[in-house]
């Protein structure tokens, strides 16, 4: 992998040179967009911003606007170049592995007659340009988010232009490169979610039978828990923790003391922390900031949603308060923990006890009461503590060998991306 001998300047500024024997045309004059009519038996064909395009049934089936009731949808082949033009600026341009039909709001393209272009080539060169933000340029001062990157703009754009044999040579070489590049992912993805799978199994065990692998057992009387130790009771989480709820969302204030504060919600907390730093902000008077303060060492439960039941102890100092979506559960005594409480959620979590606790195929709400009821063991204080503590230490291994894998993930993509940046535009020649 080498520069080319020579460049030339091309006064873009998403692509400042090219190699000198390449030419520089606006994409109008190599491509012309096509409407074609809906077949009967056509399936959606969705261009996602990885730059996928494909059936939308080979990806997801949800989450999807249905309200245009496939009007206007137009017909797109296997082959075609696909640009999604609300999207365009994120990445959603790619070459379409299927036949089916597609929103209006997709330009279709296919090469004019008199140029020979590889599709796949030119997706990279279109996502290079949303990729160094010239697309999101385009709309700078209109749109604050997003851009319509129709063929009429689209057309209007000055691309690269090699000889067809280079492009092909360096499609071939991206798509080989990529393929292993993505299978080393992979690869470390799931090394990361076997360390997850032990991390769980662990604390199921610990949580639950205790260190002491020969401890006599019994039955704990609730039927998805099986045995626990013979020295151990069940009781019920509203027992040993108090719990409040935190304020609903409000607008504006109801008296002149009122004062705009920082909270959390249920997207800031998780098992594997508690993200203060986007924190919303909403009024709270005197009385609900002594209520729903928030204090070092407490444990805030998600209370619904996707993420009901995400768990973690507050460990900061900022100064914030907590929005109904979260409990805030305090130990009604010494004697209880709610470090060991954050390690038995886990351990729920696990068992898929949240949705199982709230009744609901969809979105769960693991409101007070639920929580209050739900089963937990009576441990000995001390032997909480010792629980925790080796809880603490083999999550902190498993989190540390995770975290090496993620940034070996995060190193094989940015060299992808690097790679497929420096091939398209030219910087090196494969």
């Amino acid at each position: 992998m080498k520069p080319y001998p020579e460049y030339k300047e091309t006064g873009l500024s998403w692509l400042p040179k090219i190699p000198k024997h390449w030419e520089l045309v606006r994409a109008k004059n190599l491509y012309r967009r096509v409407v074609r009519a809906v077949r009967p038996n056509d399936d959606v064909v969705t261009c996602f911003r990885d730059g996928v395009v494909t059936l939308r049934k080979n990806r997801r089936t949800t989450g999807f606007t249905e309200s245009l009731q496939e009007i206007g949808y137009q017909g797109i082949r296997k082959g075609d170049l696909v640009i999604h033009a609300m999207d365009a600026f994120a990445g959603a341009v790619g070459v379409s592995d299927s036949d089916g039909k597609g929103t209006p709001v997709y330009s279709v393209c296919v090469a004019k007659e008199g140029f020979s272009v590889n599709n796949y080539f030119y997706a990279y060169v279109v996502r290079e340009m949303a990729k160094t933000g010239f697309i999101q340029s385009l709309y700078r001062g209109i749109r604050e988010r997003s851009s319509d990157f129709r063929f009429e703009v689209f057309g209007n754009q000055e691309l690269p232009l090699p000889p067809v044999k280079e492009q092909e040579k360096i499609v071939r070489y991206l798509d080989l490169m990529t393929a292993k590049i993505d299978k080393l992912i992979d690869a470390k993805k799931k090394q990361i979610a076997l360390l997850q799978e032990k991390k769980q199994t662990i604390v199921n065990q610990v949580v639950t039978r205790g260190l002491n692998p020969d401890v006599q057992l019994k039955d704990s009387g609730v039927d998805w828990l099986d045995k626990i130790p013979v020295h151990w009771e069940v009781n019920k989480v509203g027992h040993m923790f108090s719990s409040v709820l935190g304020k609903m969302l409000a607008s504006s204030p109801t008296s002149e003391s009122d004062t705009l504060e920082n909270y959390i919600c249920a997207k800031d907390v998780h098992f594997s922390g508690i993200d203060i730093s986007d924190l919303k902000q909403m009024w709270f008077s005197r009385e609900e900031k002594l209520l729903y303060s928030v204090k070092q060492g407490d444990l805030l439960i998600v209370e619904g949603g996707a993420g009901a039941g995400g768990t973690f102890v507050y460990r900061e100092e900022k100064k914030c308060y907590i929005q109904n979506s979260i409990h805030l559960v305090r130990p009604r005594s010494k004697c209880f923990s709610v470090d060991f409480l954050y390690y038995w959620m886990y351990a729920l979590i696990g068992k898929n006890y949240i949705p199982y606790a709230c009744n609901k195929a969809t979105i769960p709400h693991f409101t007070k009461d639920k929580l209050f009821e739900t089963p937990f063991p009576v441990v000995p204080e001390e032997e909480q503590k010792v629980i925790v503590f080796y809880l603490e230490k083999e999550f902190r291994k498993i989190d540390n060998a995770s975290s090496i894998f993620e940034k070996e993930i995060s190193l094989y993509q940015e060299y992808k991306a690097s790679l497929i940046s420096d091939l398209v535009s030219g910087r090196i020649c494969s």
